[in-house]
């Protein structure tokens, strides 16, 4: 890719979002609840990048997974 070429800026659900006083001079594509799926099959999961992190921590611990309890508190989306 060309160095000089405007690169998109990808944003959840703008929890936690801060930009320069000068503004933002880039796409900006938005990662929203349309890309929000879950899929749980044994231990393996996987989550699209618009999952709100809270609730995908609350699904795998009442599908008996452990590991993401941490995250609980985190608010915002996956990606």
């Amino acid at each position: 890719m060309d160095d000089r070429a405007i690169r998109p800026v990808h944003i959840g659900l703008t929890t936690n979002l801060l930009f320069d006083d000068e503004g933002l001079r880039a796409p900006v594509i938005q990662i929203g609840s349309r890309m929000s799926k879950v899929g749980i099959e044994d231990q393996q999961v996987l989550a699209q990048a618009g999952v709100w992190v809270p609730g995908l921590a609350r699904m795998l611990m009442r599908a008996g997974l452990t590991g993401l309890e941490h995250t609980c508190g985190i608010p915002g989306t996956l990606g």
